[in-house]
Order: C-alpha cells, then structure tokens, then sequence
C-alpha cells in the first residue's frame, strides 16, 4: 500500500516509511542522549555476567523428548489405520484434513477415534 511519494516521485510504502522511522530513531539512541539526559548505555563483553543469555542455538528448533509417546503408542498396538489419524490429529489437522489426507469417511475416523479413546482409557485404567 502506497504511502506518500518523496520528493524525487518514489513511491514509499508504509512498511517502507516504518522502517526509516525506526532506524532513525535507532539512529539519534546511538549518537544523542536523550532529552532527558538518559544516555543508552552499551553492553560490557569482558563482564560475562552483563551479557544476555547464552545464544547458542538460538536459532535451531528445539529438540522435543517424543520417548514418552512413543511407549505410549507401543503400548496402545494400534492399527496402522489408527495410528495415521492419531498422527494426522497430532500434527493438528482436523477432521476435514484427515478425512482428505486418507482419503477415508468421517464415520471411519470417528470410529477408528473412538476406538483409539477407548484402548487409551483401558491402558491408564489398569496402571
């Protein structure tokens, strides 16, 4: 979406006109204090202790510990049949999605779930 156009005629977009808001204000934190008389402080890297957290691996997914469900399912012995919809419900399709996924009715999938709720309650009954 079109902002304004500069004085030269280029189009400024509103994304455009934000970013050049923020870095100059980004830039006037930096060269200026403020007119307050605060003054923005840089942080000390020989302080290990003013640093923020450790951004190791900040910017890979974190592994998520899949043993626990993993048992369960072992536990459950589920069909293939049900373990695709219990994957497809896990994975946070709905019923639509699933039924176009499998290419299966919805009367199968409500029946293969009942089926899958009623194994899981027996198995958490008996421990």
């Amino acid at each position: 979406m079109i902002y304004v156009t500069d004085r030269k005629g280029k189009e400024i977009t509103i994304k455009l006109a934000c970013y050049r808001e923020v870095d100059h204000f980004i830039r006037l934190l930096r060269n200026k204090p403020d007119r307050r008389g605060t003054i923005v402080e840089s942080i000390d890297f020989t302080n290990y202790k003013a640093l923020p957290a450790d951004p190791v691996n900040c910017f890979e997914p974190e592994q998520t510990d899949y043993s626990k469900y993993d048992t369960l399912i072992e536990a459950l012995h589920l069909t293939e049949l049900e373990l695709a919809i219990l994957n497809c419900y896990m994975n946070g399709m709905r019923q639509g999605e699933v039924c176009a996924e499998l290419g299966i009715g919805r009367g199968i999938i409500n029946h293969r779930k009942a089926s899958i709720r009623k194994r899981y309650n027996a198995y958490f009954n008996t421990l």
